[in-house]
C-alpha cells in the first residue's frame, strides 16, 4: 500500500516539474485553471491532493493526459527518489515526531534534479552499503526521539501513577512477579506459560511471547529469574493499561512493522521500569547516594538490590530520572556483551546524550578500546569466581581526540540465558558543573583515570603508551598518511605560486 502522503509530495513534484518546463508562474497556472495560486503552491509543497474535477483542469493546462499526472512512477531522471521514497524505511520513519515532512527532504530535487537525485542516490547506496535493515532505521530513530525528549515521557510517569493509586500502592511498596501475574490473570484474562518457550528450538532465547485472543496468552522464558518474570509481566501491563496499539509478539522483537509498534515496545518498557522504582523514591534514594564523599561499591550494588529489579533496570531508570530531577543532561548510557563462542565484545544497546565518541555502524566490526570501563570491569569479572554474578566500579576518562572528560558507573553481570557470556551497563556523564554541584563523590582519590581512545584501530596511542591494543591502528594510520599527502600538496602549490 502506497503511503498518502507520498502520494502527495509525487503528484506535487510532477506539478511543479511541469509548470517550471512551460516556463508557467504560478499566478499564470492559476488564472489557467480558476485555481487559487496559494492552492496550487499547497498542492506543489505536498500538503494538498487536488479532487478528480481540479485533477482534471490541472492536466487540460498543462497538456498531459490525466493518467500522466496522478501516476505514481516518476521519469527517468527521479527513478532514485521514486525507490527512497517508496523504500520500507521512508514509508514507515515518523518525520512529524521531529518536525519535518517528507516533501523536507526531497523539495530540493525539482530545483536541481541532477544534483537532487545524486543525493537521494547516494543516501540509498549508503543505507545499502551499511546493511541498513528498516527494525535497525526505527531504532535509531526512536534513540534520536529519546535524546530530543531527555529520555523522560510525563505521560508514561503519569499512567504508572495511575496504575499504582488503581491498586491502592504506596511509593516504597514492593511489586512481586506473584503479584503482577495475578492482576494479568484476573483483571486482564491472561493465561501465563512458563515452560512451552523452552521447548521450542527456535524460540527458546526470547524473553517472552505475547498471543492475543479472547484468552490471551503471556508465555515468558522459565530460565528467567523472579526478578526478570515480574518486569516481563509489568511490561505487558504497560500495554494493557495504555492501551498501545499496535504492538509486536515478543521481546524482543523479531517482526518490526512500524515505529509505532517500535515506540510503544518502549513505552511499555519504560511503564514497567517507573513501576518498580517509583520517580520520587527514587530521587531521594539517588540524592541521598550522589550526597557522598567517597564511591563506595557495596552501598551501590545494595541500591540496586533494594528495589528488587535487575541491574540493567536500574541503569535504564537512571537515564530517565537524572537529566530530569537532576540536570545531568550530557549522559550516555552502554551495554557491551562478551560473547561466550568467539570472545569478541558487542556494543548492544546505547542512549548517547553526552555526545561522547561511540563508534556505531560499520566501525562495530573494530575494536572497542579496552581501557572503556565497559570493557575492563567485563574483564575483572571473569577474573573473579563464578560465584560473583556481579560487580560495580567507577572511572573518570578523557577522551584522547576531544577536550572533554566523562565520570561513567559501571556494573557488570553474568548472563541468565546465555551460560558463559558477560554483560556491562555503564552510565557516563561529561564533567562540568551540574556533575560536580550533584555527585559529590566526582573526585574521590581512590577513582580510576585515564586516557580512552574509540577503537584501537583508530588510536593513536604507540605500543608504549597503550599496553592493551587489541588490534594495529590501521585506520589512524591511513588518516596520517592522508594528511602527510594533503600537507605536501599545499607545500609544491606554494612554491609553484
Amino acid at each position: 500500500m502506497v503511503d498518502p502522503t507520498n502520494i502527495r509530495v509525487i503528484f506535487g513534484m510532477k506539478l511543479r516539474q511541469l509548470r517550471s518546463e512551460q516556463k508557467l508562474s504560478l499566478a499564470r497556472l492559476s488564472s489557467m485553471t480558476g485555481l487559487s495560486a496559494s492552492y496550487l503552491n499547497e498542492i506543489e509543497n505536498g500538503k494538498k491532493y487536488p479532487k478528480v474535477e481540479k485533477i482534471i483542469q490541472l492536466a487540460q493546462a498543462l497538456g498531459v493526459t490525466y493518467d500522466e499526472l496522478v501516476s505514481q512512477k516518476l521519469d527517468r531522471e527521479h527513478n532514485y527518489l521514486e525507490r527512497f521514497l517508496h523504500s520500507p524505511a521512508m514509508q514507515k520513519f515518523p518525520f512529524e515526531l521531529f518536525g519535518i515532512t517528507v516533501y523536507d527532504l526531497v523539495s530540493l530535487v525539482p530545483e536541481a534534479p541532477k544534483e537532487g537525485n545524486a543525493l537521494v542516490r547516494a543516501l540509498v547506496d549508503t543505507a545499502r552499503a551499511y546493511d541498513m535493515r528498516v527494525e535497525n532505521f526505527l531504532h535509531t530513530a526512536l534513540r534520536c526521539y529519546q535524546e530530543i525528549k531527555e529520555n523522560y515521557f510525563e505521560d508514561v510517569e503519569e499512567a504508572v501513577d495511575e496504575f499504582r493509586d488503581h491498586y491502592g500502592w504506596s511509593k516504597n511498596e514492593q511489586v512481586s512477579c506473584e503479584l503482577l501475574y495475578d492482576i494479568l490473570k484476573q483483571d486482564y484474562k491472561f493465561k501465563i506459560d512458563e515452560g512451552l518457550l523452552s521447548k521450542n528450538e527456535h524460540l527458546k532465547k526470547l524473553r517472552s511471547i505475547w498471543i492475543g485472543g479472547a484468552q490471551p496468552q503471556l508465555l515468558v522464558n522459565k530460565k528467567f529469574t523472579a526478578v526478570q518474570k515480574a518486569f516481563v509481566a509489568g511490561r505487558e501491563l504497560g500495554y494493557q493499561w495504555m492501551k498501545l496499539k499496535p504492538r509486536g509478539h515478543c521481546s524482543p522483537d523479531i517482526e518490526v512493522e512500524s515505529f509505532e509498534q517500535v515506540l510503544n515496545a518502549f513505552k511499555a518498557s519504560y511503564f514497567a521500569s517507573a513501576l518498580f522504582m517509583n520517580r520520587e523514591r527514587m530521587r531521594e534514594d539517588l540524592q541521598a547516594f550522589f550526597s557522598r564523599e567517597t564511591w563506595d561499591e557495596k552501598a551501590f550494588l545494595s541500591l540496586i538490590d533494594s528495589y528488587g529489579v535487575t541491574h540493567e533496570m536500574f541503569f535504564f531508570r537512571l537515564c530517565e530520572l537524572l537529566p530530569k530531577f537532576f540536570g545531568l543532561k550530557r549522559l550516555h548510557f552502554l551495554r557491551v556483551d562478551k560473547r561466550a563462542d568467539s570472545g569478541e565484545f558487542e556494543l548492544v544497546k546505547q542512549l548517547n546524550m553526552s555526545q561522547v565518541p561511540i563508534p556505531t555502524g560499520l566501525d562495530l566490526r573494530e575494536h572497542f578500546c579496552r581501557r572503556w570501563l565497559s570493557i575492563r570491569i567485563i574483564q575483572d569479572l571473569q577474573k573473579r569466581s563464578k560465584k560473583t554474578n556481579a560487580i560495580a566500579q567507577v572511572q573518570r576518562s578523557k577522551s584522547i581526540k576531544a577536550d572533554k572528560e566523562f565520570f561513567c558507573i559501571c556494573v557488570a553481570r553474568r548472563l541468565v540465558l546465555t551460560p558463559g557470556e558477560l554483560s556491562s551497563m555503564t552510565i557516563g556523564f561529561q564533567v562540568d558543573s551540574a556533575l560536580k554541584r550533584v555527585v559529590k563523590f566526582w573526585n574521590d582519590e581512590s577513582i580510576t583515570k585515564d586516557f580512552i581512545g574509540e577503537t584501537c584501530e583508530r588510536c593513536p596511542l604507540t605500543p608504549e603508551e597503550c599496553s592493551e591494543r587489541a588490534a594495529e591502528p590501521s585506520v589512524y594510520e591511513a588518516e596520517q598518511r592522508l594528511v602527510s599527502q594533503r600537507r605536501e600538496l599545499k607545500r609544491l602549490i606554494a612554491e609553484g605560486n
